[in-house]
């Protein structure tokens, strides 16, 4: 190697690291939750919601900002997407208080974004730099939200760039995954609905589903009510008390009065194994593995 490569390597790894220029991640994930299905007559993903960090591979919250907020550095806490049909989106960042840090409005009709059959595909954004090399840079952020109402983002990028006499192009894919966000004791206001749809809905797995989609939500009575199914192995689910020890948790965090028995109860009859057990996954604990756990795949109607 002549002496004169080492800085155009070492700008290289300085531009993208050496992951990011060097491992390709051209395949979605096949553990992440499937895209959500597009209602008829509906030509763009809904990718509306409120979302956290990520929940899976990608590079933290800070992308998200830097793709829905290209004009300023921000390090918020979580970002919020609100959609009006196939023309308008509305973006919020807020700081980890809960107030707001800055907000953007995107119009489909002012090229902003677009709507194809891959899901919503973002202005491309374009970027030059002339720090030591000259570099030209592209990236395209196409997003999609999951049926698990996480917010997945497939950015494919590209930079060209001239340094030391000797041209050379990076091309990257990366995909990057949001969990539903999610604070302590926070209640959506949707959960009570699907908490009802639980005891008046008819039929397995329906019920559970139902069941599940308010415990994820933050509803305390359906959180008891897991916890309840786990600790007398209700429905032909097999009893497990760590992890009716984790729902009870989860519902005394909001109404620590009304179950409290219940969790010191089972508690107690954990042995130290258990117990250790119960803890890690109450300290793992995400929206959304709710149904994946409960409703067994062969449980039918």
């Amino acid at each position: 190697m002549h002496f004169y490569h080492i800085p155009t390597l070492a700008m290289i790894v300085l531009i993208c690291g050496l992951e990011g220029c060097f491992r390709q991640v051209d395949e979605r994930p096949d553990e992440w939750a499937p895209p959500e299905v597009r209602a008829e007559l509906v030509d763009c993903s809904d990718i509306s919601g409120h979302y956290q960090e990520q929940a899976a591979a990608g590079s933290g919250l800070g992308l998200l900002s830097v793709i829905l907020f290209p004009e300023s550095s921000i390090a918020c806490s979580s970002i919020k997407i609100s959609q009006r049909g196939d023309d308008y989106l509305h973006v919020t960042a807020y700081t980890s208080s809960g107030k707001i840090q800055t907000e953007r409005s995107m119009s489909r009709d002012s090229g902003d974004f677009q709507c194809t059959s891959e899901g919503l595909v973002l202005k491309e954004s374009i970027g030059r730099f002339w720090v030591i090399s000259a570099m030209y840079g592209r990236g395209i952020h196409i997003l999609n939200r999951t049926e698990d109402k996480s917010l997945v983002i497939n950015t494919k990028g590209w930079v060209t760039a001239y340094h030391a006499f000797i041209p050379y192009s990076i091309r990257n894919v990366l995909w990057s995954r949001f969990e539903p966000y999610m604070s302590k004791g926070q209640i959506a206001p949707e959960s009570e609905a699907q908490f009802q749809m639980y005891h008046t809905h008819a039929g397995l797995p329906s019920r559970l589903i139902w069941l599940c989609r308010s415990a994820d939500q933050g509803y305390p009575f359906a959180q008891a009510e897991v916890g309840r199914i786990y600790s007398m192995g209700l429905f032909g689910i097999p009893m497990d008390l760590p992890r009716a020890y984790v729902w009870y948790g989860l519902a005394t965090n909001t109404k620590p009065d009304l179950w409290k028995h219940e969790y010191l109860t089972i508690r107690e009859s954990l042995t130290s194994k258990q117990l250790l057990q119960a803890e890690t996954m109450r300290d793992d604990w995400k929206p959304g593995q709710c149904e994946s756990q409960l409703v067994p795949a062969d449980l039918g109607d």
